[in-house]
This record gives C-alpha cells, structure tokens and sequence, in this order.
C-alpha cells in the first residue's frame, strides 16, 4: 500500500513532486488544471519532462489526475458534453505526459433526466464521434465490457434496448399485467373463501 495526498501543482507541475516529498508521500494526486474552471492550463512536452525528472529523483513511485468538478459525462446538454469531452481529453493528455497511474472522473449527475438516456448518450459518444470504447468508458467513469454491452443492446433493440426506470419491452409489460390480474384473481379467491366459511358457520 502507497501512502499519499493531493498536492498543489502551482508554479508548475514539478512543483507537485516537491510538495509530496516534503510530505513523506509514496503517492501523490494532481489537478490537471483548476477544478472549478474549464479553462485548460498550457503544459507541454518540457513540463511534462521536468515532472518525470522529478519524480524519477523522489520517493514518489505513483501518481494520479484527478478531472475537475465542473465535468458531467451524463448531463443531456451539448455544450455540457463538448466541454466535459474536452476536459477529459486533457487530463488524459497530461496524464500520458507524466506517465500518471489514471484519471479520476466522477461520471456525473442525471438531474431530471433518466438512467436509459445517459446509456444512449454513451453508445452515441463512441458510435458517433469513434471515440474508442476504452477512452469512452474512462471518460464515463464506466467498465468497457459494461459499455460494449451497451452498444450491442441498442443495436439489437433500438426501442426496448434499456427496460427499467419505468419503460419494459412488450412481453416485460404483458408479464407484469398478467401478475396483477393473477394476484387480483387470489385476493378474490380469498374473499369468497372467508365468505363461504363465514355462511357455512352461520347456518351449523
């Protein structure tokens, strides 16, 4: 087990080593740019290089990214996507640039809208833009498989491809109403049960 903590990166990405050594950290985690802004910071192949030089020198053996707060991979809204998309894509950049374990990513909130739409909103992130299913189940905070999964029930079933959250495939719909008729059925059977025994002992 590696010990460690998020540690600032202000002054430059080096800067972040520095103030996990000074912590005894094994481990560090970074922002990749401000949390609470989409503006992305400018680092490039020579940060990257300091930052690798640095850790190679401490006792950091692990580092990791963790996305910004703003991202919302399920959130319906375009520009929501786009930017989240975005912001993912350069916090992976940075990671492969410091050779970072992984990127955090919290997968985002469906607010007023359902957990079937999000789904789809993942299949189109890989089927309309080719993003690969490993880079679209990272930026979702999803497993790949679960995502390939995904994939091929819309395919199968466009209509029905996600039942649940109050949407079932036809046979799915027919069983729940013969359910309901047959538990209608049993309560009936009771009651002229209770009656008959109920007569049956008035008339002894």
């Amino acid at each position: 087990m590696l010990i460690g903590a998020h540690v600032s990166t202000g002054g430059g990405l080096p800067n972040a080593i520095e103030r996990g050594k000074e912590r005894g950290c094994e481990s560090i985690q970074i922002f990749h740019q401000s949390p609470r802004m989409w503006r992305p910071t400018k680092y490039g192949e020579d940060d990257f290089a300091a930052f690798r030089e640095a850790m190679d020198a401490s006792r950091v053996q692990v580092v990791a990214i963790h996305s910004i707060y703003l991202i919302n991979p399920a959130a319906k809204d375009g520009e929501m996507q786009r930017k989240s998309l975005e912001s993912l894509t350069h916090a992976l950049r940075v990671g492969d640039g410091i050779g970072a374990l992984g990127v955090v990513v919290h997968p985002g909130a469906l607010k007023d809208d359902t957990r079937t739409n999000a789904r789809k909103r993942a299949v189109k992130l890989v089927k309309d833009r080719g993003v690969s299913y490993a880079r679209a189940a990272e930026d979702l905070g999803v497993h790949p498989t679960q995502l390939r999964n995904w994939v091929k029930a819309l395919a199968d079933d466009p209509e029905h491809s996600f039942p649940g959250q109050g949407q079932m495939k036809p046979e799915q719909s027919e069983i729940a109403r013969l359910k309901r008729e047959v538990a209608k059925l049993k309560a009936e059977r009771d009651i002229l049960k209770k009656a008959a025994a109920y007569f049956a002992k008035e008339s002894t």
